[in-house]
C-alpha cells in the first residue's frame, strides 16, 4: 500500500520529469529555424503582424510568418513566439484543420479523465507514434502524423466506452468544405458511431 511519503516522492519525481521535458522543449524551440520558403509553393516566407492579415483579431500584436502568396494562391503560415521563433512547422489550411482535429481529441481524452494532464497525453502519443517527446506536439505534426494521432486518440476513446460513450461529440470542422479525417476513415467513423458521438 502506498504511503503519503511514497506519494510525495512520486509527485516529486513526476515534477522533475516534467521540468526536464519542458527544458528539452525550450531547447527544441530555440533551435527551430525560421522558415525561409513555403513548403507548398516555394514562395518566400515573410513575417507580419496578425493585425495586417486580420485587423479585428484580438491577437493583432502577435507575429506570424506567411507565404508571400498568402491569401491569393497559398494558405501556408506559422505563428511565432515573441522572440520570432516559430511555434511549430508551417501549415496550409488542410494541415491546420487536421491539427484542430488532433487538438479536439486530445481535449476529449483529458476532459473524460483518460489522462491526468496534457503532458501525459503527449507522452502517450510520442510512444504510440514513435516520435521524440520534444517533437510530439500538434503544431509539430505533418499530415501523416496528425492522421495517426487522430486514429490513436479515437481508438483510446473507444477502448473505454464505460467512460466515453455518449459523453462527447465527434469533431465538427469550422470549414464546411472539410470532412474531418475521423469521419472519412471507415474504421474510426464506426467507432465514433458506436460511442453515440454524432449529433
Amino acid at each position: 500500500m502506498r504511503t503519503s511519503k511514497d506519494t510525495k516522492r512520486a509527485r516529486n519525481q513526476a515534477k522533475k520529469q516534467l521540468q526536464l521535458v519542458r527544458k528539452a522543449e525550450s531547447v527544441e524551440r530555440e533551435m527551430r529555424e525560421v522558415p525561409r520558403h513555403c513548403p507548398y509553393c516555394h514562395g518566400k516566407m515573410v513575417t507580419k503582424k496578425i493585425s495586417e492579415l486580420d485587423p479585428g483579431s484580438p491577437r493583432g500584436n502577435q507575429f506570424i510568418r506567411v507565404c508571400e502568396h498568402y491569401g491569393d494562391t497559398c494558405t501556408c503560415s506559422v505563428k511565432l513566439y515573441d522572440n520570432l521563433k516559430p511555434k511549430g512547422i508551417p501549415a496550409d489550411i488542410k494541415l491546420k484543420l487536421l491539427r484542430c482535429e488532433v487538438h479536439f481529441y486530445i481535449d476529449c481524452l483529458l476532459k473524460l479523465g483518460l489522462f491526468d494532464c496534457r503532458d501525459d497525453v503527449y507522452k502517450w502519443l510520442s510512444f504510440v507514434l514513435d516520435i521524440e517527446r520534444t517533437k510530439c506536439h500538434f503544431l509539430m505534426l505533418r499530415e501523416d502524423g496528425c492522421q495517426k494521432a487522430i486514429t490513436q486518440a479515437v481508438k483510446k476513446l473507444a477502448s473505454q466506452p464505460e467512460r466515453t460513450k455518449g459523453k462527447f461529440w465527434a469533431y465538427c470542422s469550422p470549414d464546411e468544405r472539410y470532412i474531418p479525417y475521423s469521419q472519412r476513415e471507415e474504421e474510426l467513423n464506426k467507432m465514433l458511431a458506436e460511442l453515440n458521438s454524432f449529433r
